[in-house]
């Protein structure tokens, strides 16, 4: 059983997270038939790099073996929330406990297709922060989440990711550049390539987010020497 969730916090946007699960399963398609997807990225300071999970497949043709994906999964009816679902998934697939979710980052409809049982899906990006790695937001920023450079110096493959080898046969931190090679590669289906284009577009999102918060962070630390220089 995965651990409890550490907070409930979330941004007014995303209150919807802790709907009872009922809403969704009684909702009309797409809205009965929803995929998760979670975006962990690398600690503020470091070179951003996304966790990606390799696919163990097998033989069933639509399982995609190989393939390079995030975190991922659908809600089950045994979920309070949308919010306990992102945490069992986030630790059944990786050992990492979900801290907060910091913004929906993207969203989709896909057509049905006999790998989702014939029937239209809604897939959501989320990005989160696990309590491995540290907090990544900072008061102020429009996520309006606390922030703290503590975890600056974390080397991230030192962080133990325990993997369901049933599903995942090993894992990546991918730099953005790793994303546009699996795009440009041809290897996957055009849906599949798709998901490769949202977690890219989640990549421009989060470093204009790290640029905001250093902008910040750089003018406290000019208030403070300033301040100094006065007294």
């Amino acid at each position: 059983m995965p651990p409890a969730i550490i907070t409930t916090d979330l941004p007014p946007t995303l209150t919807f997270l802790s709907n009872p699960i009922s809403c969704y399963f009684n909702a009309a398609p797409p809205y009965n038939n929803v995929a998760l997807g979670t975006l962990l990225f690398t600690p503020p300071r470091q070179t951003p790099r996304l966790l990606l999970l390799q696919r163990a497949g097998g033989m069933d043709p639509h399982a995609f073996s190989d393939f390079w994906q995030i975190p991922s999964g659908s809600p089950k009816p045994s979920d309070p929330t949308m919010l306990h679902a992102l945490a069992r998934i986030i630790f059944a697939q990786t050992g990492l406990r979900l801290q907060s979710v910091v913004t929906m980052s993207g969203i989709e409809i896909e057509s049905a297709s006999v790998e989702i049982g014939n029937a239209q899906r809604m897939r959501m990006l989320f990005m989160v922060e696990v309590a491995e790695l540290g907090p990544m937001q900072l008061d102020n920023s429009p996520f309006g989440k606390d922030f703290g450079y503590g975890s600056q110096g974390l080397d991230v493959d030192s962080v133990p990711i325990a993997l369901n080898l049933g599903k995942h046969r090993q894992y990546l931190w991918s730099r953005e550049e790793d994303l546009k090679e699996f795009i440009n590669s041809g290897l996957y289906p055009i849906e599949e390539r798709t998901q490769y284009r949202m977690m890219l577009e989640a990549f421009v999102f989060h470093n204009q987010n790290l640029a905001y918060l250093d902008s910040l962070n750089q003018q406290s630390q000019g208030a403070a020497s300033s301040h100094a220089f006065h007294v």
